[in-house]
């Protein structure tokens, strides 16, 4: 990656359970703000509530159609309010859930149809997806710098968004032992959210007088050849390899001062950080601020790397100190018997400016 001219983040969108802003949401996660609950009527086979972590001002009724187009419409909003008004053509990578039970038909259509309705739309903008769930963050961000080294493009637009709250979906989470339940203290507790972030070069982001909160160091992607198997303990290789390709790209002597991960509770995330931390260990430092924010805004999926990239970088009291190293991880989830996709494992390091 060009250093003379990085990739920088020079804006933040996010809405939440625990925010309606990038701002509120980092300040809420830095008080231990929590907002899980039980679901007003959706229950489980053992009719007990499930216990979720919904955004306050959608509707419990509401459609998933509905909360999806709502998060993709306020995220997108956001970052385009940040955006400069005589800015040229700019890409929106989105990213989206991984197929499971209860998505909407034709999701990224309707996704586009939900960018086009926002008022303040830019008639440049061009929209492009990434169905990679957790991972789909790192994949969007890993494309939206090849654009911007390549001058396609002033600025991009990263975002991600995904909800759970949908009957089929979170039947399917019970039943494949993903949700955390009294009987299963090892699944995780569904959310929903969105989130974004605009970037574009150093030198574009001086010339419109826009601040840099980050450095795009690097955004490397990793399969885990374990990754069929969830009922072995996973050793962690893909998301070792993906951190390593990360790794690659700090300047001699320099280390990570802070980690930010999606850990949620399941096991085999908990052991492939394990074994990764256990490798890299002498790079990665001061493991004990690590950051696993899911105990605040629920596990959000495809919304999970802006999110995490947001808590790294955001104004005020950052999780960084200036100019030190920061590293996001991402790992796919459960993969559903007869889905063509692979275990993926995402790393974004990031520097703090």
């Amino acid at each position: 990656m060009t250093t003379s001219d990085p990739i920088c983040v020079v804006g933040l969108s996010a809405i939440t359970a625990v925010g309606y802003s990038a701002a509120m949401t980092v300040a809420s996660v830095r008080a231990g703000i929590s907002m899980h609950s039980f679901h007003p009527f959706m229950v489980n086979t053992a009719a007990q509530p499930y216990k979720v972590c919904m955004l306050p001002p959608l509707e419990a009724g509401l459609a998933i159609e509905g909360r999806l187009t709502a998060m993709t419409r306020e995220t997108t909003a956001q970052l385009l309010a940040l955006l400069p008004e005589s800015a040229g053509e700019v890409d929106f990578l989105l990213g989206l859930p991984s197929p499971r039970p209860g998505l909407p038909d034709a999701l990224e259509g309707l996704m586009l149809e939900a960018v086009e309705t926002i008022e303040k739309h830019s008639s440049g903008l061009q929209l492009f997806t990434a169905a990679k769930g957790y991972v789909s963050g790192v994949y969007a961000l890993r494309s939206a710098i090849k654009r911007l080294e390549s001058n396609t493009v002033e600025f991009c637009l990263v975002a991600g968004i995904d909800s759970y709250m949908n009957a089929d979906t979170l039947l399917w989470l019970e039943m494949t032992g993903q949700l955390y339940t009294q009987e299963n203290p090892w699944g995780f507790i569904p959310g929903e959210a969105g989130a974004g972030c605009l970037i574009c070069r150093a030198s574009t982001a001086g010339a419109y007088g826009l601040p840099i909160l980050a450095q795009l160091t690097a955004a490397t992607v990793a399969i885990d050849p374990d990754s069929d198997n969830f009922e072995s303990v996973c050793v962690g290789r893909g998301l070792s390899e993906a951190v390593e390709q990360a790794l690659e790209h700090l300047p001699p002597g320099a280390w990570v001062d802070n980690l930010l991960c999606d850990t949620n509770g399941q096991v085999y995330r908990t052991d492939e950080l394990g074994f990764m931390l256990a490798r890299h260990g002498n790079t990665i430092r001061n493991i004990g601020k690590m950051q696993t924010p899911a105990g605040a805004w629920g596990d959000v999926g495809a919304a999970t790397t802006p999110l995490l990239l947001a808590l790294a970088c955001a104004p005020g009291r950052s999780e960084l100190a200036p100019e030190s190293f920061g590293l996001i991880l991402a790992s796919t989830g459960y993969i559903p018997p007869g889905v063509q996709q692979q275990g993926e494992r995402g790393a974004l390091l990031i520097q703090r400016r």
